[in-house]
């Protein structure tokens, strides 16, 4: 019951693109059963005329001249609606259902990504989005060819021992697909782990982090291409033992199908002998027994296909239903004034620890907050939650004095202009990564300017041959390091029109005389009306902000400006301490 609600649910789906596409489907159908038979008749007519006392020669010709042009134009009709029609709705409905997904999956909390079956689930219907509806249509159309194509045939020649004959034959075909089906699914999923190696070899080879150990540590190359090696052995045992039962099934399988129509065939020579068919109907019912059998043998065939493509769909529609814990109907935030964390608990699954507890801070504009610690305590997790993309599981996040679930939360989302540590630079020019949508005006053209300027980038890039307007990456005129990547991102924040501005770990890949320019800069940010936030393990750049909240453990363990944390003499003092003598000992860069 479940797979037919999917499969009416995906059929909704496909009449929001297009529904006349409905009635080319029925129109293919008909028009297709109706070539069969027609073939058929004509078949029948000629070879009765070829054999009878007023045969002609050239009336000959001209008949299967007539029968050649049927079969072309049929086949033109079919091409033009094809290219017409049927590819221009494939487009369009791919587009379609992954546009859908891929906005729905930004309103799900960023959470999910932790759960394992959720994000299996979500792959899943990212992979199929793109093709599974139209699977389901071209899988809807073999059935109603092959449905009507066999009814038709029996309507115009029906003969119960060949419709007797054909039901067994593919009653054994169904069977048959069945049980291998679900043979190759166990196979397969016995399997995944070498699958998996492969993609993973594949990436390895093609990503270019992985070049240079691959280029200068020979050993490990010759390692895991003998593993691959070792491995692609196994597989090929164990698929020769897979196909030897198969391919006995297979020749059990024919040979019982090509039994029944040598009975269907000896029925009809029996008639021929007895004299009860002609010549000719004893050659289209050959035909028959062959079409009859091929009908009714993939409509049973595709049952499965269409069963299975309704377990796909469940996936995608379920992704497109599941619930968020945030709202794109509440309040919209117009401005910020501050946002408090009440008690806040959270945890990343039911079964771990909390990784926060009791966070209990407040940050109101126009201020400078740091977030300081240790790797591992928390910090990005409390920047994920001033964001709006995950909710704790306990306290409240307030802005403004009211809560996040009642707010539209892409207006909270909004008022961030966020560099994560884990900030992604996107295959479109360098102006439209900084704004972060298409250059539309002259002052948009200025603002990218001004950010590039700020972090030290604007000369550089003047320098490609398309300026601002240059492409990064594959075959992009715009190269960058690492570290000017990451600039690029601080210009994003810095052009973002977000009244708060949030750097994790902003100067991971900076060197310790640009992260000190980073931060100096900072000041003059706040003084342009912007609230900043940054998270760091670097203590010795904390000394700028108005308020410094030292973690560990999840927790918010010291909190005050630098001069008030170092005359606690508490661990923020001990740990800057310690950092300060690591940097005047010149190691900077872990700092």
């Amino acid at each position: 019951m479940k797979i037919l609600e999917n499969i009416v649910y995906a059929i909704k789906e496909i009449g929001k693109v297009s529904k006349k596409i409905f009635f080319i489907l029925m129109f293919l159908s008909i028009f297709s059963a109706i070539r069969t038979v027609i073939n058929l008749s004509l078949i029948k007519y000629i070879v009765e005329y070829a054999i009878s006392e007023n045969f002609v020669y050239k009336l000959l010709l001209l008949w299967l001249t007539g029968y050649l042009l049927l079969n072309l134009v049929f086949k033109i009709v079919l091409n033009i609606i094809v290219n017409q029609f049927i590819f221009k709705f494939e487009t369009k409905l791919k587009t379609y259902t992954s546009t859908k997904i891929y906005n729905k999956i930004l309103t799900l909390d960023l959470i999910n990504y932790d759960n394992f079956d959720f994000y299996n689930k979500l792959n899943r219907a990212i992979n199929e989005g793109n093709t599974r509806y139209f699977i389901l249509y071209t899988q809807l159309l073999a059935f109603l060819i092959n449905l009507i194509t066999f009814g038709i045939t029996f309507i115009v020649y029906k003969d119960p021992v060949i419709i007797i004959l054909s039901g067994v034959s593919a009653v054994n075909y169904l069977l048959y697909y069945f049980h291998r089906n679900k043979k190759q699914y166990n196979f397969n999923k016995r399997e995944e782990p070498y699958d998996r190696f492969k993609d993973y070899l594949n990436r390895i080879f093609y990503q270019r982090e992985y070049a240079e150990e691959l280029y200068t540590t020979e050993s490990i190359k010759d390692r895991l291409l003998l593993k691959f090696d070792v491995e692609t052995k196994k597989y090929i045992n164990k698929y020769k033992k897979y196909l030897t039962g198969y391919m006995g099934e297979t020749a059990f399988m024919v040979s019982v199908s090509g039994l029944l129509v040598w009975m269907a065939e000896i029925n009809i020579s029996i008639q021929i002998i007895n004299g009860k068919m002609s010549i000719g109907n004893f050659l289209v019912m050959l035909n028959i027994v062959s079409v009859m059998s091929e009908q009714l043998i993939n409509f049973f065939k595709i049952i499965p296909d269409i069963y299975q493509s309704g377990l796909y769909i469940n996936d995608i529609k379920e992704i497109l239903q599941a619930p968020s814990n945030f709202s794109e109907d509440g309040v919209i935030c117009k401005g910020f004034e501050n946002v408090e964390l009440k008690n806040v608990y959270f945890k990343y699954n039911s079964q771990d620890s909390f990784v926060l507890h009791e966070i209990n801070i407040t940050i109101n504009k126009n201020e400078i907050i740091a977030f300081a610690g240790l790797n591992g305590v928390g910090k990005s997790t409390i920047v994920d939650i001033l964001t709006g993309l995950i909710l704790p599981n306990q306290g409240r996040v307030m802005l403004n004095g009211i809560p996040y679930e009642q707010y539209k939360i892409s207006s909270v989302r909004q008022l961030f202009g966020a560099v994560f540590q884990d900030f992604q630079i996107y295959e479109i020019s360098i102006a439209e990564n900084i704004l972060m949508k298409k250059i539309a005006s002259a002052e948009d053209v200025a603002t990218v300017e001004k950010a590039l300027k700020y972090v030290g980038l604007y000369d550089k890039v003047q320098k490609f041959d398309n300026g601002i307007y240059a492409s990064v990456f594959n075959g992009g005129d715009a190269g960058f390091s690492g570290g000017e990547i990451q600039k690029i991102a601080i210009a994003r924040a810095y052009a973002s029109n977000a009244p708060v501005l949030i750097f994790d770990e902003p100067t991971s890949n900076l060197d310790v005389y640009a992260t000190k320019s980073f931060y100096d800069a900072i000041l003059g940010l706040k003084q342009l009306g912007k609230t900043i936030i940054f998270t760091t393990h670097k203590l010795y750049y904390t000394s700028c902000a108005d308020i410094i909240f030292y973690i560990e453990h999840g927790t918010v363990v010291e909190r005050g400006n630098h001069n008030e944390l170092m005359s606690f003499n508490g661990n923020y003092a001990a740990l800057f301490k310690m950092q300060s003598h690591e940097l005047g000992n010149g190691d900077k860069n872990e700092i």
